[in-house]
C-alpha cells in the first residue's frame, strides 16, 4: 500500500437511510483515507467545495482518473520542493489555482511538508500536517 495526498471535491450523497450528507469524492473507492472539512454551523454545509485528503491504497489508478480528485505529487513530506519533478509541481500548482488556493506561498517554501501544511490550512484552519494521516 502506498499513501499520497489529494485535493478532493466535497459532494452531497444519499446514505443508506435515505438521508443526504456531505462527504468527499473518495467515498466510493475502497481506500483508507483521512479527510475532514469544516461546515457552517447554521446549515451544516461545507465552507468549501474541496478538502485535502491523505489516501492509502494498493492501486491509485482509479483515483488518478477521477476528475473530482487532484493528486498531489507522490513525494516524501521531508523532501525539498525544488526536487519535485517540474511537471508534477506544475500540475499541483494548477490544481491549487483551480480550487482557489494561493500558490504564491508555494514558491517561497523549502519543504513539501510546508506545502501540505499550507494547503491543509487553506481547507481547514485547524489543520496540522504532523497529526494528519491514515
Amino acid at each position: 500500500m502506498s499513501k499520497r495526498y489529494y485535493l478532493a471535491d466535497i459532494i452531497l450523497v444519499t446514505n443508506s437511510e435515505g438521508e443526504q450528507e456531505y462527504t468527499t469524492a473518495l467515498a466510493k473507492y475502497p481506500v483508507i483515507s483521512q479527510a475532514g472539512f469544516p461546515v457552517n454551523p447554521e446549515n451544516g454545509e461545507p465552507l468549501r467545495n474541496w478538502t485535502l485528503a491523505q489516501v492509502e491504497s494498493v492501486d491509485h489508478a482509479p483515483l488518478l482518473a477521477d476528475p473530482r480528485l487532484d493528486a498531489l505529487p507522490d513525494f516524501p513530506l521531508d523532501g525539498k520542493v525544488s526536487s519535485i519533478n517540474t511537471a508534477a509541481k506544475n500540475a499541483m500548482l494548477a490544481a491549487m489555482q483551480r480550487r482557489g488556493i494561493d500558490t504564491a506561498s508555494v514558491t517561497g517554501t523549502d519543504g513539501y511538508r510546508e506545502v501540505i501544511q499550507l494547503i491543509g490550512v487553506a481547507a481547514n484552519a485547524t489543520f496540522n500536517v504532523n497529526s494528519f494521516g491514515v
